[in-house]
């Protein structure tokens, strides 16, 4: 798969538009949902709960960004699997991170995972309303609706499970799943972390 990959790169004389990056996120796919989901086991095994959809959407970043990088070293140096293999460990340390804090001397390595312990959160939609088993998060996300109604459409959608090329179709009415939509999506998340953990 990788060398049919690397070859569909170089047919194009390393020059990709939309299409070609989606083709190639296609083709992806299951691999990005199996690291995906053994992250989100690793992390439950060790006793946080951190969600899958957000391994997903990192990971999903991860190869996009991964398949620049190849693009840009004109596939010189490393193959394009090497690239994504590396970049995947790094993106699951980073969504451990997005999750921890500073903990007690009690903690392990001195760390706590707070924002884990509100995960996963069991709701369904009811009239397009949000009901949240877990009240506080229930709270945030009303409150960060208030102002802006939008970015906590996508939250919630987040935390329900949708993919971002989901998210893409139903908040912000698009069929085509880009770069614009996947670092906003993530800058939206970013920012309902920052919100909840003021």
């Amino acid at each position: 798969m990788w060398e049919e990959i690397e070859n569909f790169i170089k047919n194009k004389n390393f020059k990709l538009n939309e299409n070609d990056y989606n083709y190639i996120l296609s083709k992806l796919m299951p691999d990005i949902h199996r690291w995906a989901h053994s992250a989100y086991q690793r992390a439950y095994y060790k006793g946080v709960c951190i969600s899958k959809e957000d391994f997903f959407s990192y990971f999903q970043e991860t190869v996009w960004d991964c398949i620049q990088s190849y693009i840009d070293l004109k596939g010189k140096e490393y193959k394009l699997s090497h690239i994504v293999s590396h970049r995947i460990k790094l993106a699951e340390a980073m969504v451990w991170r997005s999750y921890s804090n500073i903990g007690t001397s009690n903690d392990k390595n001195h760390t706590q995972y707070r924002a884990a312990q509100l995960l996963p959160i069991n709701f369904e939609l009811v009239n397009n309303n949000f009901d949240f088993s877990n009240f506080k998060i229930r709270d945030q996300l009303n409150s960060f609706k208030k102002n802006c109604p939008t970015e906590a459409a996508v939250i919630g959608r987040l935390i329900a499970g949708y993919s971002p090329k989901e998210i893409t179709k139903d908040v912000f009415d698009s069929d085509s799943y880009s770069s614009k939509y996947r670092k906003r999506i993530n800058r939206i998340r970013n920012d309902f972390d920052e919100y909840i953990h003021r």
